[in-house]
């Protein structure tokens, strides 16, 4: 029996500045390879049917996590909204969408059941979360006006005093399904990137007054992605902590 939520997880990435023949989602963190650690724990909340879309080396993806899981080709690497629209038919029967990164190995069970239920008590169109970080990290910020949200930008766009904010988007999402196959054609190329980056949907959905939901996390470490090897280094370390 089909459940209600799909969780999709984007690990079409390269991860070139991680200086590795592997591609970015197998590569291990403390042993164990960053997505393998994504799907346990979506496993543990059972009712959710995982599916994955993969590009860069996919044959070794598949081989590698070797189980009864849907996998969604991304043939050409152009943004995460791309990466999300490759999944629009095989998605477009669940009422909700969890949508995760494969490079943020830290995520866990509460914390996903946290976005699941305050999605669902707040009947949002899309929830999201944030969180304060006390360094620098290439992640969208959240713009906020009297303490709602107006809006996120790229860092690539932001002006000076946007790179200030501390509050940074971390890509993970649940929305729900007829939201996301109408709004997801709405999302246009970056004008530097030209890639289609589902944080754009964010704007678009404030834009057409839909209710979006953001639930800020005092866990940084749990909602942060790995991008190169200091990274890799430092989220080693809080694991070996735990």
């Amino acid at each position: 029996m089909k459940n209600n939520i799909a969780a999709l997880i984007l690990a079409a990435g390269k991860g070139s500045r991680l200086n590795t023949q592997l591609p970015k989602p197998l590569l291990p963190v403390d042993g164990i390879p960053m997505i393998v650690r994504i799907i346990s724990v979506l496993e543990e909340l059972k009712n959710i049917d995982i599916k994955v879309v993969v590009g860069y080396k996919a044959k070794i993806i598949k081989e590698k996590l070797n189980r009864s899981l849907t996998f969604i080709h991304q043939n050409e690497t152009l943004g995460t909204g791309h990466a999300v629209k490759q999944a629009t038919n095989c998605i477009s029967e669940y009422e909700d969408i969890i949508i995760l990164t494969a490079d943020s190995p830290n995520i866990n069970k509460q914390l996903i059941t946290h976005l699941i239920r305050n999605h669902h008590t707040s009947n949002a169109g899309c929830s999201f979360l944030t969180s304060d970080f006390p360094f620098r990290m290439p992640y969208g910020r959240v713009i906020r006006k009297q303490g709602n949200v107006t809006g996120c930008i790229e860092e690539i766009n932001a002006n000076s005093e946007q790179l200030k904010i501390k509050e940074l988007f971390t890509s993970h999402y649940i929305i729900k399904t007829g939201i996301l196959l109408k709004y997801i054609d709405y999302i246009k190329p970056d004008k530097l990137t030209k890639e289609y980056n589902l944080t754009e949907i964010i704007n678009i959905l404030i834009k057409e007054k839909i209710n979006i939901n953001p639930i800020k996390t005092n866990n940084y470490k749990s909602v942060m992605g790995i991008n190169n090897i200091d990274d890799l280094k430092l989220m080693e370390s809080w694991l070996k902590e735990e």
